[in-house]
């Protein structure tokens, strides 16, 4: 059971790295444009 909770634990640091990340509210709007497809810079 320790190795579960440790490992459920590494994957929450990890999760809530990436949330933190898409806080951001610009990068949040880049990542909803770029679910249609890629852009280029000049888009």
């Amino acid at each position: 059971m320790n190795n579960e909770l440790a490992e459920l634990a590494a994957h929450a640091e990890q999760a809530s790295a990436l949330l933190k990340q898409l806080a951001n509210p610009h990068r949040l709007m880049l990542l909803c444009t770029l679910i249609d497809g890629e852009l280029s810079v000049g888009n």
